[in-house]
């Protein structure tokens, strides 16, 4: 069991990682935010394995994980991908977009109980609207935007 946890950690030491890499190439203030939280996310992982090895070696079991339904393991691979997908489409359409898509497909594919597509794209539209003014308008930050657009 300790085993697997310090795999766990590294895995998500390694995610946060490539992370914080591909947001070095953001412009100098558009990155700032994403390098907080990938270096939160590495401390994180840093210190549940630095726990799980301290219980080792004094032999404190460490807590197991319960086991995840496949329905659950399968909506959990999904997300995951649609992230990777987000992560990827923000250096290829920009910000805007790649949020404005993102938001509409979680929407659809992982579903909200009844609520219509019409409804669900207004919202996201909105929505990305909104944090489009507080961060560009209003905080003049500069948002990632791709080589597409």
């Amino acid at each position: 069991m300790y085993k697997e946890n310090k795999i766990v950690a590294a895995v998500v030491f390694a995610i946060f990682a490539a992370a914080a890499v591909m947001a070095l190439n953001f412009s100098s203030t558009s990155k700032i935010f994403p390098l907080f939280c990938c270096a939160l996310g590495m401390i994180f992982s840093v210190a549940e394995f630095v726990s799980v090895a301290l219980k080792e070696k004094k032999n404190k079991p460490v807590h197991k994980a319960k086991s995840i339904p496949p329905d659950q393991k399968k909506r959990m691979l999904i997300m995951f991908g649609m992230i990777a997908a987000y992560i990827i489409l923000i250096t290829v359409l920009g910000w805007t977009v790649s949020t404005l898509l993102f938001m509409v497909a979680v929407s659809l594919i992982m579903g909200v109980p009844g609520m219509s597509r019409v409804k669900i794209i207004i919202i996201s539209v909105a929505v990305t609207a909104v944090f489009f003014l507080i961060f560009k308008v209003l905080m003049h930050i500069n948002l990632p935007t791709g080589f597409l657009i």
